[in-house]
């Protein structure tokens, strides 16, 4: 379910940057967003990838 989720927001980037593109008729935004997201997510991946024990005894 989570992944036909994720594929349904994605879908829309697309368009999205062809969207931004012809509103400013440039690439700077567009590309500006995108490299913001990227920025984003690749902070979301250094905070999920740290070595980090939640508790102390393993769970049952």
């Amino acid at each position: 379910m989570a992944q036909s989720i994720g594929y349904l927001l994605a879908a829309g980037g697309p368009f999205l940057v062809g969207v931004l593109h012809e509103a400013s008729d440039s690439w700077a935004l567009p590309c500006a967003l995108l490299v913001a997201l990227g920025v984003v997510q690749a902070g979301a991946g250094y905070v999920a990838g740290r070595p980090v024990t939640i508790g102390e005894t393993p769970a049952r």
